[in-house]
């Protein structure tokens, strides 16, 4: 009689939907429940942009969204922006600032990383009203993302003016020091150059910028080096992943062929890197990171004919970055946006980032908006969605 209720209560809370081996930020056992069909728009006023959005977990369980938040893609115009939700992402608090926008300065995009103290660290760059950066600054939260101290600057590093800069999530190194990789791209003479830089004061203050790589030159092609993200193997080496568009000599878009995301790896902490190697196609910020049971996933945009942004679409690999399976199915959850794209691509993806909330679940966000054509100023939208990912490699967004 015992057996038979218990079963009865088995099934009961198997049809409620709670997960019974999710796991808390602290590792902790933890039953969580998701609503399949939710897809919030953060940021949406129909009138200004909001891009770059960057998707945190701090360690009481809330979840942290980073905007830029503009009249423009880019400039003096763009505000960093932050909103929390303390319920999985079904409600969602009112923006706060944590960096203005002005006439002579303003916003370019950031990161946000959680350390493992709790620790949150945001990077970011400034720009100027004709979009060339700055400055990198820095900037932490030991209260989960309530208050955040004073914005410290990293220099910016010789060679520039630079146009803009890319910021990835930092990692904790060996002797507890972290280090952070960053891209940074000169418009006008398409030179770019991935680095990295560290902090032995838990984020307080950085120094240091060694180069990954550099622009260079091969069978009649630019690489450029911009955008990345970094893991730690189980071998100890942290895999750095990089986008990299060729492009041809005197020619000034790009093309399918030529848009690759490439890796680079380091066995010494990052004081050198291995020569980069091509991995999979992407045009994007590759938003790599590794998963807790230990494969590796990237959400970023598909590659359009004739048009340099597209669909957010994911990656997946099972061998620590050396083979990739990538989806078909776009991540895109409003239907009049999914058929606008076969109207020559109406709507883009600009950048996406996530974060696992428990195995297989992953809390993602993903900016995207209307393709008006090249510098021209069109409204842009930030979105949160939950995705699924089943075993081994079968991939199934909640619609």
């Amino acid at each position: 009689m015992k057996l038979k209720h218990f079963a009865l209560l088995f099934l009961v809370i198997a049809f409620a939907g709670l997960n019974l081996s999710c796991c808390s930020p602290d590792g902790n056992a933890a039953n969580i429940s998701f609503d399949k069909s939710l897809s919030r728009d953060l940021g949406n006023d129909g009138i200004k942009v909001w891009i770059h959005p960057r998707i945190a977990r701090c360690l009481n369980g809330d979840l942290l969204v980073l905007m830029r938040y503009g009249t423009a893609h880019g400039g003096s115009n763009g505000a960093a922006v932050l909103r929390r939700s303390t319920d999985l992402g079904k409600t969602w608090s009112a923006q706060t600032t944590l960096f203005p926008s002005g006439a002579s300065v303003g916003y370019g995009g950031g990161s946000l990383t959680v350390l493992p103290s709790g620790r949150i660290i945001h990077l970011f760059w400034t720009t100027d009203a004709d979009w060339q950066a700055i400055n990198i600054k820095s900037q932490y939260s030991d209260d989960h993302g309530v208050t955040f101290s004073d914005n410290v600057t990293f220099t910016n590093p010789a060679g520039g003016p630079w146009d803009c800069w890319t910021l990835a999530r930092c990692i904790v190194l060996n002797d507890n020091s972290l280090l952070a990789p960053y891209g940074k791209w000169n418009r006008a003479t398409t030179v770019t150059e991935t680095r990295v830089m560290r902090s032995t004061d838990n984020g307080a203050t950085w120094t240091d910028n060694s180069m990954v790589v550099t622009e260079s030159e091969a069978g009649g092609y630019q690489h450029g080096w911009g955008e990345c993200s970094i893991v730690r193997l189980d071998n100890n080496v942290l895999r750095l992943f990089m986008r990299s568009d060729k492009i041809g000599v005197g020619e000034t878009k790009w093309t399918n062929d030529n848009r690759w995301i490439y890796s680079s790896d380091s066995a010494d902490e990052g004081v050198t890197w291995s020569a980069p190697v091509q991995r999979f196609k992407g045009c994007s910020h590759p938003c790599v990171y590794k998963m807790s049971d230990g494969r590796l996933f990237s959400i970023q945009r598909k590659v359009f004919s004739g048009n340099w942004r597209g669909l957010p679409v994911v990656n997946i690999s099972a061998d620590e970055g050396i083979t990739w399976l990538s989806t078909t199915e776009e991540l895109l959850l409003d239907t009049t946006i999914t058929s606008d794209i076969t109207n020559a691509a109406k709507w883009i993806e600009v950048y996406s980032d996530w974060v696992e909330v428990s195995p297989g679940k992953l809390a993602t966000v993903y900016g995207y908006q209307e393709n008006l054509g090249e510098g021209v100023t069109s409204v842009g939208v930030s979105r949160f969605k939950w995705v699924e990912i089943d075993r081994p490699y079968n991939i199934g967004s909640f619609r």
